[in-house]
């Protein structure tokens, strides 16, 4: 009946809406949640383009959204680190290179550390949020760094 009167996709429609506010919610509130037990801050990269994640029906900007409102509420700090550079920056040694990624892996190719890319990530735009280390511009993410040669 819904397909004969083309109803079938705003159910549908309706439906993913509400699992997704719904799921934004959740895991927002499971993040402040955390935070007030941890007696900690909430760092989140700066996302300023509505996308959906990978795989996942959650847009990311939403459930940024979503979790800063609840730490504003909350009294828990929340700061947003600009995502340039995260993923492709050793956490360790702080080299940066396109090539440190290859999917999932981060491998750093000047200490040989390696690790999940998305744990590399966070430590990352955990250092920058308190303040360790420095953040890269985006010109210098896309540049190549000059790695000194041993002799």
């Amino acid at each position: 009946m819904y397909a004969r009167a083309a109803k079938s996709w705003k159910v549908w429609n309706f439906r993913l809406a509400n699992v997704t506010r719904y799921t934004v919610g959740v895991i927002a509130k499971e993040i402040t949640e955390k935070a007030r037990k941890l007696k900690a801050g909430v760092a989140m990269e700066k996302l300023t383009f509505q996308s959906s994640m990978k795989r996942w029906l959650i847009p990311r900007y939403k459930l940024r959204t979503a979790t800063k409102t609840l730490c504003e509420r909350e009294g828990i700090p929340f700061t947003e680190v600009p995502a340039t550079g995260t993923s492709i920056k050793c956490n360790r040694c702080g080299y940066l290179d396109e090539s440190n990624r290859n999917g999932e892996v981060f491998h750093c190719l000047r200490c040989g550390y390696e690790a999940n890319a998305d744990f590399n990530a966070a430590v990352n735009i955990a250092k920058a949020a308190i303040g360790v280390g420095y953040m890269p511009t985006l010109k210098e993410a896309t540049q190549r760094p000059q790695v000194p040669m041993n002799r």
